[in-house]
């Protein structure tokens, strides 16, 4: 799990899963990318690697935007869930989840107080 500014004196915990998207690239790598987040994107040599990658990358953009002052865009097409304390979210890779998923049924997962 990714905590982003969780504290240890019981502050309250967002979790927010986005949507990513995924891609194996001409040369096999893989790309990653958060549609919600433009220009948050990652790579990896396989799948997997890439969707930990991201992860991190959703952490790092979501630190910049609040150190910046800013806050977490207002999600106004459904492309992120978010819930009010802490989640476990797992990517699996199987026929089942691809006809749920689509091609890419990957999403990443990030953690924030309010």
């Amino acid at each position: 799990m990714i905590s982003l500014g969780q504290g240890s004196g019981g502050e309250k915990v967002k979790s927010y899963i986005f949507r990513v998207e995924t891609q194996k690239e001409d040369d096999g790598r893989w790309s990653v990318l958060v549609p919600f987040l433009p220009g948050c994107s990652s790579w990896g040599y396989s799948e997997d690697e890439a969707l930990r990658n991201i992860q991190v990358a959703v952490q790092c953009h979501l630190e910049a935007i609040i150190e910046d002052g800013g806050s977490i865009p207002e999600d106004k097409l459904g492309e992120v869930q978010v819930f009010s304390s802490p989640v476990a979210v797992a990517n699996i890779y199987n026929e089942e989840a691809a006809v749920l998923g689509g091609s890419n049924p990957g999403i990443a997962k990030m953690l924030t107080k309010d």
